[in-house]
């Protein structure tokens, strides 16, 4: 019941957006017959009907739906989330740009963020932003091994992430950098600091490595390219090949994508009997909006115009309703693995992400639903 109360709400709510008001009215005003109670809902709902001019303030964080509909009918909107908030809810707030964080004294706030990013919530580059906000004196960033001791442990990751992007002697930056990484396993936070520690020290001149860091850097590097082991590319298959690199690694290094695909299509030019697939164009797409450069001799618009999105989902796209479409999105994806949705839904998921430049969104998606995994 309460899933289908909840569907019937987005209903409402989607045939107001589409401007059939009427409709929307009748189906509310039928569900209330059937003993449907929400005071909330129901004044959200008059408000948009144009039937009261005024809505409560009052921000309701129950589900995504409520929490959508506070923020649309709010004069003047701020929420701030915290250690129970729902992961739909953090995600919902990183898309739509709401994420105002100007307390960075308030460790409770901070440690939040950091719990959200360590679940896959919120954007763990954006941990990284706040950290980078943090202001730190000159001594304190000279003296950071020390300094760091007496901070709160949030305010002492941001003092070392900020010391270890200012070093120049590689040597004191790999003491930072896993002085760190102490810290993040300290409060059980590593996997927000996993991939920035990669990037870190793949950025560091392999020779320019003291040999007592050697091992430790070799390690730590291993432990990261264990995810990428665990797939299986088949470069005679372009949506199995190593391209799909390109969003595992959140599409970072443009000219190295650009040589795997040239790799890939010799291959596949090769087979007479290839034709591409529809998780091929999802491919293919993805890297043209990418600004990924195709071989001019490679025309997919003839299978591409064959493939659509949705009408009420377009429409949302035109509308620019980012909001709406992560609604419409959570409840197609639902508890569902995504490596269980047929190629067609993933097909036109991957097509709004794209137009709504939603690229870390579309990148998770199409980590979970291509690649083959041993």
């Amino acid at each position: 019941d309460i899933q289908n109360n909840y569907l019937d709400k987005f209903t409402v709510y989607c045939l107001i957006n589409n401007n059939q008001k009427d409709e929307a009215q009748l189906v509310l005003d039928l569900l209330i017959e059937r003993g449907f109670k929400d005071k909330f809902f129901e004044d959200k709902i008059n408000f948009l009907l144009g039937l009261t001019e005024k809505t409560t303030q009052k921000i309701l964080d129950n589900n995504l739906l409520n929490f959508y509909l506070s923020h649309i009918t709010s004069n003047n909107f701020e929420y701030e989330p915290n250690d129970k908030t729902d992961q739909y809810i953090w995600r919902y707030l990183s898309s739509a740009n709401l994420i105002q964080l100007n307390d960075f004294e308030n460790e409770d706030v901070i440690l939040a963020y950091e719990q959200a990013a360590a679940e896959n919530s919120f954007e763990k580059d954006e941990i990284y932003k706040i950290y980078l906000r943090m202001f730190f004196n000159f001594n304190q960033l000279i003296n950071a091994t020390e300094v760091y001791k007496n901070l709160p442990n949030y305010k002492a990751r941001a003092l070392l992430y900020q010391s270890v992007l200012l070093s120049t002697n590689i040597e004191q930056k790999l003491y930072l950098a896993f002085l760190l990484k102490d810290l993040f396993i300290k409060d059980k936070l590593l996997n927000v600091y996993f991939e920035e520690l990669s990037n870190i020290l793949k950025a560091i001149d392999p020779d320019e490595i003291p040999e007592s860091y050697r091992e430790l850097v070799r390690q730590n590097l291993d432990q990261y390219s264990i995810i990428i082991k665990q797939i299986k590319f088949d470069n005679d298959i372009l949506h199995r090949s190593k391209v799909l690199k390109h969003f595992l690694d959140n599409n970072e290094e443009i000219s190295r994508t650009e040589k795997d695909f040239r790799t890939v299509y010799k291959n596949i030019k090769k087979n007479k009997k290839y034709f591409l697939s529809i998780k091929d164009i999802i491919v293919l797409e993805s890297l043209r909006v990418d600004g990924v450069s195709l071989p001019s001799d490679l025309d997919f618009s003839n299978i591409s115009s064959q493939l659509t999105i949705p009408q009420n989902l377009q429409d949302l796209v035109n509308q620019n309703q980012t909001g709406l479409l992560m609604l419409k999105i959570i409840e197609i994806i639902g508890e569902d693995d995504i490596r269980d949705l047929d190629t067609e839904t993933i097909y036109f998921l991957n097509s709004i992400l794209n137009k709504m430049n939603l690229k870390k969104i579309r990148n998770n998606i199409l980590s979970e639903a291509l690649p083959v995994r041993i």
